[in-house]
């Protein structure tokens, strides 16, 4: 959810940049300005509260990935035997070294 609300506020973004060259060309014209720069305060408070929406995402989504453990394969030995565990690291200590 924190890509797409960060994606929202790039939409945003090129939104303004839009609104900015409109107004570049309507000031160049000496024409009145008043209207596009409003709707440019308001995307930038929308674009503003999206980022800031975004990273409170991406905060919850690292505290919930905290909670997660590593996944280990059904491979690997699981024991809380320290003994057996020792053993099969000098095991595969001693394999390694004879290759």
């Amino acid at each position: 959810m924190a890509r797409i609300a960060q994606y929202s506020a790039t939409q945003i973004n090129t939104k303004i940049n839009d609104i900015q060259k409109q107004i570049g060309v309507k000031r160049k014209a000496k024409e009145n300005a008043d209207e596009l720069m409003a709707q440019k305060v308001e995307f930038e408070k929308e674009k503003k509260s999206l980022i800031e929406s975004a990273a409170e995402k991406e905060v919850t989504l690292k505290k919930k990935l905290g909670t997660i453990g590593n996944l280990v394969h059904d491979s690997v030995p699981v024991n809380n035997d320290e003994v057996k565990k020792s053993r099969l690291e000098y095991s595969c200590c001693f394999t390694l070294l004879m290759r």
